[in-house]
């Protein structure tokens, strides 16, 4: 996690995690959510989805979680992947990870895969 400079009052984030890197790490966005936050409990409210007023609404778990609670409650942090910032974890995360692999697998996966999924909750697949 690195300061993020600022000059004369400019407004934005106040750190900058690049996900690719070691800061990417979920143990070290840990200690960036309890560093930011100023106690560990914030940590586990990110862990447990309590960040939705129903922690079963969350739609993310794991890593994508943690996410999720940075970019809705810690505006302090910017997150990057590939040098772009990262402002939500579905489209922009996911998307993001799959431009790093193979171009035909990356439209199966991202495409195709999300349409299917889409399409089997309508009509109740799923």
């Amino acid at each position: 996690m690195e300061n993020y400079p600022k000059q004369w009052g400019d407004s934005g984030p106040d750190y900058i995690i690049n996900l690719e890197g070691p800061d990417g790490n979920v143990y070290n966005l840990f200690n960036a959510i309890e560093k930011v936050m100023g106690n560990s409990k914030y940590v586990y409210e990110a862990q447990n989805g309590e960040h939705y007023t129903n922690p079963a609404d969350c739609a993310y778990e794991g890593y994508e979680r943690i996410l999720d609670y940075i970019l809705s409650m810690i505006p302090e942090i910017e997150l990057r992947f590939n040098g772009k910032e990262i402002q939500q974890v579905y489209p922009c995360w996911h998307d993001a990870v799959c431009q790093r692999r193979d171009v035909h697998k990356a439209f199966h996966e991202c495409q195709i895969g999300s349409h299917n999924e889409y399409n089997s909750r309508v009509n109740g697949f799923v």
